[in-house]
């Protein structure tokens, strides 16, 4: 069974810790993980939206085919 991950944290610490300098480096931890997810969620919000505007971009263009081909007054003008 694994052990929990902050059981292996504990063990990676020197003795003698206070308990404000564990909560201190438990939020630099915390701050570190929550801008490497954010750099990674706007990242993969650009690709997301240029995907998207892609896809949208396709469909208009084969919506303005089919109108051509169905509707006569739309293909005369």
């Amino acid at each position: 069974m694994k052990n929990n991950p902050l059981e292996q944290i504990a063990k990676l610490l020197p003795e003698g810790l206070t308990e404000s300098m564990v909560e201190s480096i438990a939020t630099l931890v915390h701050q570190k993980i929550e801008e490497e997810v954010n750099a990674k969620t706007e990242a993969l919000t650009v690709k997301v939206k240029a995907f998207l505007r892609g896809q949208i971009d396709s469909l208009k263009e084969q919506a303005i085919k089919e109108l051509e081909l169905e509707n006569d007054t739309f293909r005369n003008a």
